[in-house]
């Protein structure tokens, strides 16, 4: 009778590379969305913010998100800028 053959060891997956975590509740994506908020009116407070550059900066920053979640968050904060006078 023959003997089963043994597979070799698998090596371990590399780790991914640290970054802030998507959030998963409706409460944590809040806060998440307000952190970005803040800091693009951090830069906002200094120079003219455009997404590009933004997304490029949050990303330093650990940040991943696309255009289609700062955008929103832009049009958010310049509808209130504009609001309030």
């Amino acid at each position: 009778m023959a003997s089963p053959k043994r597979r070799p060891a698998a090596s371990a997956p590399a780790l991914p590379k640290a970054r802030a975590p998507v959030p998963a509740s409706a409460d944590h994506r809040e806060l998440y969305a307000g952190l970005i908020r803040l800091h693009v009116l951090h830069h906002a407070s200094k120079e003219a913010v455009y997404g590009l550059a933004m997304i490029d900066e949050l990303g330093h920053h650990s940040y991943e998100l696309s255009a289609g979640t700062l955008y929103p968050i832009l049009l958010g904060l310049e509808q209130k800028v504009v609001r309030a006078g």
